[in-house]
């Protein structure tokens, strides 16, 4: 279970509430981690990492780990590799950095019906497909109080009933302020 800046992420060091299938950005056949600088053999498309291929070269002159004709290798663009990555990453929960996947909006912390000067941010973990566990939501307020000390926030999980109520009680005023009826 190591992982440097050398070789990949060993599987084992994620972490994550749901199944993952990490199958697509694993270093095929080689050192078998999450890929770390990866490029492809440019016959087959493998990813493999680029410390592993060079090492596997220089025993293996030439030729593929997957007995492809010769080994060109080519590097694989960024965007297409950072979609797989990052869908694996937040899965992951971002174990390693404190990083959050969600959605915020602002509301009046009294209610729409009393408008004052306090306000409030309403954060949820709804980013779609990758959600990540609700329990981080408690790790994401404390550190926002931290940073921003009185800063009015509440959290809740994308499943709570009462986040998709702020969420159609601002969708209304906008609706009213749109045509003026406010």
């Amino acid at each position: 279970m190591t992982s440097t800046n050398e070789i990949g992420l060993a599987s084992e060091r994620v972490e994550s509430s749901t199944d993952i299938d990490l199958s697509d950005v694993h270093c095929s056949t080689i050192c078998e981690n999450i890929l770390w600088k990866p490029v492809s053999c440019q016959q087959c498309e493998t990813h493999f990492c680029s410390k592993c291929i060079t090492k596997w070269l220089t025993k293996n002159p030439n030729q593929c780990p997957l007995r492809c004709d010769s080994f060109v290798f080519t590097e694989i663009d960024p965007r297409v590799f950072a979609d797989s990555t990052i869908k694996h990453a937040r899965l992951a929960n971002w174990s390693e950095y404190i990083c959050y996947a969600g959605e915020f909006h602002l509301r009046p912390k009294f209610g729409w019906t009393k408008l004052n000067d306090e306000w409030e941010l309403v954060f949820d973990n709804a980013s779609g497909t990758y959600s990540p566990n609700a329990e981080l939501l408690i790790n994401l307020k404390k550190l926002l109080l931290f940073n921003f000390p009185g800063l009015n926030i509440t959290t809740y999980d994308y499943k709570d009933p009462m986040l998709r109520d702020s969420i159609e009680q601002l969708e209304i005023i906008a609706r009213r302020y749109k045509n003026n009826n406010i």
